[in-house]
């Protein structure tokens, strides 16, 4: 395989491949509090006290579907707002 070469092809790399849509995006989020700007311990108290979304867990490893954070986040903001 020549790595130097312009045909997408010839390196492995599909020419028509693109990211998908965030909402169809099938990666998950480790720690959906720093992109929201809170604490950690602050998305632990909306989980548990105002429904924001609980975890896949892997193990020891939490990750949240950022599609569902996204829709906790919408109906917060037409609710007033997460105390």
């Amino acid at each position: 395989m020549n790595l130097k070469s312009s045909n997408p092809a010839e390196v492995g790399v599909n020419a028509h491949a693109e990211a998908p849509p965030l909402h169809q995006s099938k990666t998950l989020e480790a720690q959906p509090w720093v992109r929201l700007d809170f604490s950690r311990a602050k998305w632990y108290t909306l989980m548990y006290r105002n429904g924001a979304p609980k975890p896949i867990k892997f193990g020891r490893s939490a990750r949240w579907v950022p599609s569902e954070v996204d829709a906790w986040v919408n109906q917060a903001l037409k609710n007033g707002g997460a105390k």
